[in-house]
């Protein structure tokens, strides 16, 4: 988590403190999805436009995959 980077398996929790610690993003996702099979895409929009959109699924047990 020091390092700002988002890997597989991390918790909802982690990825919310990955993403508050980073300047240009809010720690709460700008949308939330859920799809047929179970899993959940967050959706985080910088807050400045020259950075990218980070799109982040979970699986059933609510780790990013």
């Amino acid at each position: 988590m020091r390092k700002e980077k988002i890997i597989e398996g991390m918790s909802k929790t982690h990825v919310k403190l990955v993403m508050g610690a980073k300047e240009r993003y809010d720690a709460l996702p700008n949308s939330i999805n859920t799809t047929e099979e179970g899993r959940t895409q967050w959706t985080y929009i910088p807050n400045r436009d020259q950075y990218s959109t980070y799109k982040i699924t979970f699986n059933s047990e609510e780790l990013a995959s």
